[in-house]
């Protein structure tokens, strides 16, 4: 079975994008303040709205990388 990548936001202004069906962690990104509006578009591009009013894009990497810790 294929690895799912699911996005959480969470209240620490922080979104975590996870492998479902292990949870595993493929990123985090932080912003400002809050993030308030997760939007998906075509061709893996999603963006991200926080309560800054900044609005960013982000794309999705087909190949997971290691998260440092």
């Amino acid at each position: 079975m294929a690895a799912k990548p699911v996005l959480c936001s969470c209240n620490d202004n922080s979104l975590h994008l996870y492998d479902l069906t292990s949870f595993t962690e493929r990123g985090k990104i932080l912003a400002k303040q809050e993030i308030q509006s997760i939007r998906i578009g075509p061709g893996g591009l999603f963006f991200t709205g926080d309560g800054s009013g900044q609005v960013k894009v982000w794309k999705l990497s087909t190949h997971p990388t290691a998260i440092q810790r």
